[in-house]
């Protein structure tokens, strides 16, 4: 019986010893040199800031090429594009923009727009535009 209690008097010596060597452990491990931890975090955030800005160069990239694009796409459906291909905008006298020669008389005044500039003209005569044939 003696035995017995002597030998779970030191069982539970040991295991509380052991216990008490793994806290003093982690105090230990949490107590380093501070230069060592601020060394070691600054590397941390020397990494995470060139990651950062390479993320950031990735994106900015991108999204400078969807612009470009989206700006192409744009400029290809401008009608001053349309205009410095040779082709011109006219209007009538109240700004009406004509696509068809029915729409006027003898002596109406229209506005030509050109890329460069407009100027204006009186009609003295219009003709219709023939169909082409199928």
């Amino acid at each position: 019986q003696l035995a017995d209690w002597k030998r779970k008097l030191t069982q539970g010596m040991e295991s509380r010893l052991q216990w008490h060597r793994q806290q003093l452990e982690h105090l230990h491990l949490r107590l380093r040199h501070p230069g060592a931890l601020l060394r070691e975090q600054q590397q941390k955030l020397d990494e995470t800031t060139i990651r950062l800005r390479a993320a950031m160069d990735r994106c900015l990239g991108s999204w400078q090429q969807q612009l470009e694009h989206r700006m192409d796409q744009l400029e290809a459906y401008s009608p001053l594009a349309t205009l410095r291909r040779g082709y011109a905008i006219v209007r009538t006298a109240d700004g009406q923009t004509l696509t068809d020669s029915h729409s006027l008389q003898p002596g109406d005044k229209v506005q030509t727009r050109l890329a460069k500039g407009s100027f204006w003209s009186v009609v003295t005569n219009t003709q219709e535009q023939p169909r082409p044939s199928e």
